[in-house]
């Protein structure tokens, strides 16, 4: 029985021999494995995760970029709302101060409001001086009292700027009824020449 156990020793040896190579082989497989596993996080999922992180970075920088301008558009869109409504209102500043003399305007302006009173002027002249920014005219007429006032309500209420420089009230000695005042009001009318 020795002798078929001294046969069996190479064959033991070999298996034993047989068993290293194999551990040796998977020592060699798994350390490969590990080296392939490092080289492709290296240069493979590294530069990934590089990648994602400056992608990041860029979309928050992008979102903090849109909220600044967003912030901007909405300040920029209530400017011109603003404007709009100053804009809306331009004409009242045009008709308080216009860029021009616009004596045809006044005319009516005057004429109107003074027939609403039943007061009639025979004519109004102007005097417009070169280097002023207005100009001027006297409004006299004998007229009744209590619309007088009224109508100098009315022109005082006025949108175009109009600065009356004096007002003369005086009894009319030569009206029959007695209830006549003469009238005598210098005005200046001011524009603005572009």
């Amino acid at each position: 029985m020795k002798a078929n156990f001294s046969n069996l020793n190479p064959l033991f040896a070999y298996l034993r021999q047989k068993q290293e190579d194999q551990k040796f082989v998977r020592s060699l497989e798994i350390g490969g494995t590990f080296l392939l596993i490092a080289f492709f996080i290296f240069f493979a999922i590294k530069p990934t995760f590089l990648t994602i992180s400056k992608l990041v970075g860029d979309i928050r920088h992008k979102k903090n970029l849109t909220l600044q301008l967003r912030k901007k558009i909405d300040d920029i869109i209530a400017a011109q709302d603003l404007f709009a409504q100053v804009q809306e209102k331009y004409y009242l500043v045009d008709e308080s101060l216009p860029s021009h003399p616009g004596f045809y305007k006044l005319n009516s302006f005057i004429a109107s409001t003074a027939a609403k009173h039943q007061i009639y002027f025979d004519k109004l002249q102007y005097n417009l001086k070169e280097n002023e920014l207005f100009y001027q005219t006297t409004l006299t007429q004998s007229v009744s009292f209590t619309p007088s006032m009224f109508f100098l309500t009315e022109l005082s209420q006025s949108r175009r700027l109009l600065d009356f420089n004096g007002l003369n009230l005086s009894v009319n000695e030569a009206s029959t009824s007695g209830r006549q005042i003469n009238l005598s009001l210098p005005l200046s009318i001011y524009y603005w020449p572009k």
